[in-house]
């Protein structure tokens, strides 16, 4: 059984206010309680890792696994270790700025939720309606959740029908209301990108404040 595509009425709606955007400017307040929800690189957290590794590596010659295996893991923590020793460095002189991981985005999303869809997420596109404007399913083919009206994101290469990734971080502003074929109203809810580095950027001028 097929997805079914957009009503008409629909397609001419969205096209009417197509470039018409809900976000507001962002706010201390927004842009800390997602700074709070993301996961931030440490340089503590880094050098745990690298001594777990290490513990891993003292450990390994009592694994029970075959000799061949158990050389090929005891090198790929040897530059596991090795790169983390590189990382660490990296941080402490503050030669990298430490990454920083989203939240990944509820579904399906609310009014007020901010969240990333991940590398290896796909959608399924219902309908590009322009350059910037793809009406989708957060999900692939078959997912039940409800279309959503992603705007903001460039749509080159994306085609009607297919799976694609549409990874990033987003806002989900709010819903929007369209005439239906029948004449009657619906809503569909509407994502914009949501920029990561502008939240930490508010943060890191005006403090993390009070929880």
């Amino acid at each position: 059984m097929g997805t079914r595509g957009p009503s008409l009425g629909l397609i001419v709606a969205l096209a009417l206010f197509a470039g018409h955007s809900l976000a507001a400017e962002m706010t201390i307040e927004q842009a800390r309680k997602f700074v709070r929800n993301c996961k931030v690189e440490t340089l503590e957290g880094t050098l745990k890792e690298v001594e777990r590794n290490k513990d891993a590596l003292r450990k390994l010659p009592s694994r029970r696994m075959a000799l061949p295996n158990r050389v090929a893991e005891g090198k790929r923590l040897s530059r596991v270790i090795e790169a983390g020793k590189k990382r660490a460095k990296e941080l402490e002189e503050g030669k990298a700025k430490p990454w920083r991981e989203p939240p990944q985005l509820s579904l399906p999303p609310s009014a007020g939720d901010i969240g990333q869809l991940g590398l290896w997420w796909k959608s399924y596109v219902v309908q590009v309606l322009g350059a910037t404007e793809m009406i989708v399913k957060l999900g692939p083919a078959g997912s039940d959740h409800p279309p959503v009206l992603i705007r903001g994101k460039p749509s080159a290469g994306i085609a009607d029908g297919t799976n694609a990734n549409l990874y990033g971080t987003y806002e989900v502003l709010g819903t929007e209301m369209y005439p239906t074929a029948s004449g009657a109203t619906n809503t569909i809810m509407v994502l914009e990108p949501f920029s990561v580095e502008e939240a930490f950027a508010l943060v890191e001028r005006e403090g993390l404040g009070e929880k």
